[in-house]
Order: structure tokens, then C-alpha cells, then sequence
């Protein structure tokens, strides 16, 4: 599949209503401090980046997934925050890399849940996820 992410970004139909749930309801999580947060078919970013400000100062990282290898190299590609980086990475894949095992505070997805299709995001997401016992040990 053949998308232009500078295209594919300039669709913003639905970044309003993004930007509000952001707003809404992110104060109400209970971040912790140098937060490693995971975006799931993060497409070319633009969503991201215009929630990004509604983050914690002081998170650690952001980490981009998106299927597509072109996504992942605009996304890259854009002058950010350098604690933001994008992977090519298919969240139907039978196994997740062990280096995203229990690597992350907060997972989301706002570009990507309509597209998802036999597969369990809330067991792919659980894996992604620390534990109380992990963030002890680290």
C-alpha cells in the first residue's frame, strides 16, 4: 500500500474533535514522571504533534508505530522533539519485539482504531504496558 503521508496529514477532518478528547481527558490520567508513551498507527504524525503540548513536560519518550514505512520516515523526518521517534511496526504481528515488552506508561491510538481487524489490541496493548512490579524494578 502506496499512501503520500504529506497528503494522508493534510486530512484533518477529525483533528478537532482529537485535540478535545486530548484536552478533556488527559488531565484525568495519572501521569508518572518521565512517561514513556506509545502511539499506535501514528500515519505521518499530525495528530500527535498537534496533542503533543497536552503531554507532560518531562516525558521520556514518545514512540510512533505505524505500518507503513513511508509514515515512519516523514514522521521522522519532521523537525520535532527529539524524545519523539517513529518505528515501522504492524500491530497484527504474532509477536511483539521484546525490547516494547512492559516498556510503556501510556498507550494510544488516534489515527488507527477504525483499521484494526481480527486482531486483540487490548492483549497487544497489556504486553506494551509496565506493571506495578516492573516500574519497581527499574
Amino acid at each position: 500500500m502506496s499512501l503520500s503521508p504529506h497528503r494522508f496529514s493534510k486530512v484533518t477532518y477529525h483533528l478537532k474533535r482529537v485535540t478535545e478528547y486530548a484536552q478533556k481527558y488527559f488531565k484525568l490520567f495519572q501521569w508518572k514522571r518521565n512517561s514513556r508513551i506509545l502511539d499506535i498507527g501514528s500515519g505521518p504524525g499530525h495528530l500527535l504533534f498537534e496533542i503533543e503540548p497536552l503531554f507532560p513536560k518531562d516525558y521520556s519518550e514518545i514512540l510512533c508505530t505505524d505500518m507503513l514505512g513511508e509514515m515512519v520516515n516523514y514522521l521522522n523526518s519532521q523537525k520535532r522533539d527529539p524524545r519523539i521517534k517513529a518505528v515501522q511496526m504492524d500491530i497484527q504481528t504474532t509477536s511483539l519485539p521484546s525490547d516494547l515488552k512492559g516498556r510503556f506508561d501510556f498507550v494510544f491510538s488516534c489515527n488507527s482504531v477504525m483499521y484494526w481487524a481480527n486482531i486483540s489490541p487490548v492483549s497487544f496493548i497489556g504486553l506494551c504496558l509496565r506493571t506495578n512490579s516492573e516500574e519497581r524494578s527499574r
